[in-house]
């Protein structure tokens, strides 16, 4: 568990993808009408935090307008973005999954170096955290959750229960 960025809004951001109306969308697709949260919800997600993660990583430069010019058109965003990717090779794509599981499939040979990578790994975070929103990309992507699960919520909060309309 990472700890939250330092200026995480006080208020809700806008979303862009994972909307209500998206949301409604897919709903109106899906031949049931449950939703698959891997498949259908988790998809809206991921773009939230791509577009988070950039628009610290691009800075204010002409790459950040190119891909705020996008609006919620998610193909122009990720092209926005392979073409950001394209001229800066130094830069490394956003992973979430890196973020998420930051062991991945490391293993440790003893306690102390798994003790060693814990106390390295919190160090880190403490350091995003203190860096915020505006200063470290990762927590920028990452805290979009706040938004996501109040949009989530609200879309699906209509009466009938969560699970009636979610597929796990």
């Amino acid at each position: 568990m990472a700890p939250k960025a330092f200026d995480l809004p006080t208020c809700l951001r806008p979303l862009t993808f994972f909307t209500s109306e998206a949301i409604a969308q897919l709903r109106r697709e899906a031949t049931d009408g449950k939703l698959d949260f891997e498949k259908d919800l988790w998809p809206l997600f991921e773009l939230e935090m791509q577009l988070n993660y950039y628009r610290v990583t691009m800075g204010t430069g002409p790459e950040r307008a190119t891909l705020e010019s996008c609006g919620n058109d998610a193909r122009a965003m990720l092209a926005a973005i392979e073409s950001y990717l394209d001229s800066n090779p130094e830069q490394r794509a956003f992973d979430y999954k890196r973020a998420l599981d930051p062991l991945g499939e490391r293993r440790f040979a003893t306690g102390e170096e798994f003790t060693s990578f814990i106390a390295q790994y919190m160090e880190q975070e403490i350091a995003f955290a203190r860096a915020g929103q505006v200063g470290c990309a990762v927590k920028a992507a990452l805290d979009i959750w706040y938004e996501v699960r109040k949009a989530l919520d609200h879309s699906l909060n209509s009466g009938d229960s969560l699970q009636s309309r979610i597929a796990y």
